[in-house]
């Protein structure tokens, strides 16, 4: 949270942000199951992210209700995923030696099947 902090971003907002522009969810209940969150968090956040200009909502099949990134949104996104990834890279060197190739290398897989998932 203190590296996204600037951006006026925190950690679960800035994951939403990036499943948004995925667009992998058809629904915002798809989208907490995605990411593994309770609806109730997920809507809390995305009022704020819709408050702030950052996700626009958008009328998806029947009563479903999904959403995009509007410009602001991906612009703050791209500012945000360096400071992302500084945040990740010091957690991971303030490991053990070994310890922090070891976590990349899971995290690597963990990305791949995610991304296999979501394909899919």
């Amino acid at each position: 949270n203190q590296r996204l902090a600037p951006l006026g971003l925190e950690a679960p907002q800035f994951t939403i942000l990036c499943a948004v522009a995925h667009g992998a969810a058809a629904s915002a209940t798809e989208l907490a199951a995605m990411l593994g969150i309770e609806r109730s968090t997920l809507t809390r956040n995305l009022e704020r992210l819709v408050a702030a200009g950052l996700v626009v909502p958008v009328q998806g099949e029947g009563r479903r209700l999904t959403h995009k990134l509007s410009r602001a949104g991906s612009a703050r996104l791209r500012q945000a995923l360096p400071r992302w990834r500084a945040a990740q890279e010091a957690v991971l060197t303030g490991m053990p030696d070994g310890d922090g190739a070891a976590a990349r290398e899971q995290l690597r897989l963990l990305r791949r099947s995610a991304r296999d998932l979501f394909q899919t």
